[in-house]
């Protein structure tokens, strides 16, 4: 799945939510700068990293055109982070992420895969540098010490997509019915992010509550 084609799908299911809140001439000014700007960085970002972390960054990068096209028709950053959470919740309405506890053991199973390449030397400096630390419970941590997709857009001055995909993780672990928090991120200006896994539970979404203590 190319980052175009997942900026179409974003772009299509954002369309009712754009034309409500702003209108349809607001819409087609949005639409073609937001076009123009995927144009421009299919050019200058790299089209892949580590398949572990594939999807995430090919949907971080299909949602910059979205945001780029909002910003310069002068919304503020909170409403378009609400557009892009709508969006993605849509989209998992529409494919719902897998729960259970097959799928939470195949997640810390690729973590743990994902780490041991890292210390065999067999990752890009482009790539996610992360620890996993297992509890008696079940339950682990997650310690990215290094954002792949943060250092790779921070250096084209794309970074203003975060923190608003940061906090699609809540919304991801609550679909999976996984019980999760993270009260620290990178891209919120801290040392790591400390995602803590706690098996299945629940996990709040509700972005009208604030991040203020989860991240």
């Amino acid at each position: 799945m190319t980052t175009r084609f997942l900026f179409l799908i974003f772009n299509v299911l954002a369309k009712k939510y754009i034309v409500k809140k702003w209108g349809k001439e607001f819409y087609y000014a949005y639409k073609k700068a937001a076009k123009q700007k995927l144009r421009e960085i299919e050019s200058e970002l790299p089209p892949r990293v580590d398949n572990f972390f594939q999807t995430d960054y090919k949907s971080i990068v299909a949602c910059i055109p979205i945001y780029f096209a909002l910003m310069k028709q002068g919304i503020p950053r909170n409403e378009i982070d609400m557009v892009i959470w709508k969006t993605i919740e849509r989209v998992y309405n529409l494919v719902p992420p897998k729960g259970g506890k097959k799928s939470y053991r195949k997640i810390l199973d690729g973590l743990k895969a994902y780490q041991k390449k890292g210390e065999m030397g067999l990752l890009a400096k482009s790539d996610w540098v992360l620890k996993v630390e297992e509890e008696e419970s079940g339950s682990y941590f997650c310690r990215v010490t290094e954002c792949g997709a943060y250092k790779i857009l921070i250096n084209k001055g794309y970074d203003f997509i975060f923190p608003c995909m940061c906090r699609v993780d809540h919304l991801t672990m609550n679909l999976r019915g996984f019980r999760y928090e993270r009260d620290k991120t990178i891209a919120d200006g801290g040392d790591l992010c400390n995602n803590h896994f706690m098996g299945l539970g629940y996990t709040e979404w509700a972005p009208e509550n604030g991040f203020s203590t989860r991240k």
